[in-house]
């Protein structure tokens, strides 16, 4: 809640262009997740905050269930409002105004892409708590079985690493298979987004592989110099089509159909580039799913050091539950990071055939690249979690202690890509 208010002023004073050209359309969603989504969790948590001892059980057991139910309907809302900028919807382009109208508020809301991601987003969030209840459980198992196998206390965190793991396993088979739905949309709607997103610079001849690692300059200054040196073959026509023949075009070609269609300049004979950054995009992907496999493993040694009623005591074991807990989080802030770069509502604002173009392709060139003020947000929200998961960490007598006092710091014929959506969904031809 406390980054959605930052974020609002955000729009205004850093996007403004962006919130001027498509505000009736990307605000009307907003909107509604502040009217109904966000009004909901603030009012329901602060009841359960406040009314420990204050409410009847239920009813406070209630208000956490209402919080709850606010935080899934906050997130379909701006969701659906992000996957309008990846697939814009139920809107038309006023020439005369320069803006984007929405016709059809139910369209925006019910965006295939929103349907993809939602489910997606809503298991990695599952899969982020799942493995920090399971790390915490773990650490303390240890802890305490280390001092005294019979501790009163190892049953209850057993119990909590196990159903932590059973967590993790669910929704992590959510995340993989909501994921492939989603790379399957982003190569139908924004097929060079799928291509950067696997360093595939040059169209295959045949089936297009997965690269594991490539080397060269994935900064973008010489495209062609991008190797794989280690790569499954087919793969990435599978992750694509569905199908192990599949074509994919690369983005040298990708850059060219572009360029022809929506023009290759701009006014002032500036290169248009259509390639998102390559070295965002590729290592992005890999990063996400490498950080996601730690959570894997926890997931795996709990069930095989917890099997037949045993308790995990091996001291080795409390390095990694720790170590696992902000990976989840970092793989999820990675995706939105690859999400979010490439071809969207606004790159496709530049008008083809030397037509005028407004100051909405520049303002999208400057955000899309300054990945500081992204990286500034990843680090905060990743110090707020590992101070939460220090506060759980402090042993029970000394958080008595300290109660009150200051807190310690601490296959077929290949065909031509779509159009950016936008353009060809607003009707600039």
């Amino acid at each position: 809640m406390a980054t959605g208010i930052v974020q609002e002023f955000q729009f205004g004073m850093n996007w403004s262009e962006y919130s001027r050209f498509v505000g009736d359309v990307f605000g009307a969603p907003l909107a509604m997740e502040a009217l109904a989504a966000f009004f909901l969790e603030s009012t329901f948590l602060g009841l359960w905050i406040f009314g420990w001892d204050r409410l009847p059980r239920k009813v406070h057991l209630a208000t956490v269930w209402a919080f709850a139910i606010g935080s899934l309907l906050s997130a379909y809302f701006i969701i659906a409002a992000n996957s309008w900028m990846q697939h814009p919807v139920g809107a038309v382009y006023n020439a005369e105004t320069g803006r984007a109208e929405m016709t059809d508020i139910w369209a925006v809301l019910t965006n295939n892409t929103t349907l993809v991601a939602f489910p997606h987003v809503i298991a990695t969030a599952f899969l982020v708590a799942g493995t920090f209840v399971a790390g915490i459980a773990v650490y303390w198992m240890v802890r305490h079985s280390r001092k005294d196998k019979d501790h009163a206390d190892i049953p209850m965190y057993r119990t909590a690493a196990r159903f932590g793991a059973v967590v993790m396993l669910i929704s992590g088979l959510g995340v993989v298979i909501t994921g492939d739905e989603q790379a399957k949309l982003m190569f139908e709607q924004q097929p060079i987004k799928m291509a950067a997103a696997e360093g595939l610079i040059e169209t295959p001849d045949g089936c297009a592989p997965f690269s594991i690692l490539s080397i060269g300059n994935l900064a973008g200054d010489d495209p062609s110099s991008v190797k794989h040196i280690l790569e499954v073959p087919c793969m990435l026509s599978f992750m694509a089509t569905g199908t192990l023949d599949g074509p994919v075009l690369g983005l040298e070609d990708l850059q060219e159909i572009y360029a022809e269609q929506y023009g290759a300049t701009t006014p002032d004979g500036e290169e248009i580039e259509y390639r998102p950054n390559l070295l965002i995009t590729y290592w992005s992907f890999r990063l996400m799913i490498g950080l996601a496999a730690f959570s894997a493993a926890l997931c795996v040694a709990i069930f095989w050091f917890t099997r037949k009623g045993r308790a995990i005591d091996q001291p080795w074991m409390k390095k990694p539950a720790l170590i696992s807990l902000p990976m989840p989080f970092l793989a999820a802030s990675l995706r939105l990071d690859l999400h979010r770069d490439g071809p969207s509502t606004l790159r496709g604002r530049a008008e083809p055939h030397g037509r005028r173009r407004d100051h909405a392709d520049d303002h999208v060139r400057r955000l899309r690249g300054d990945h500081g003020r992204r990286g500034r947000h990843l680090t905060d929200g990743l110090h707020v979690a590992l101070r939460g998961a220090r506060r759980v960490l402090v042993p029970p007598h000394e958080a008595l202690r300290l109660r009150g006092s200051a807190e310690p710091r601490a296959g077929g014929d290949l065909q031509r890509p779509r159009p950016p959506n936008v353009l060809r969904v607003l009707g600039v031809n």
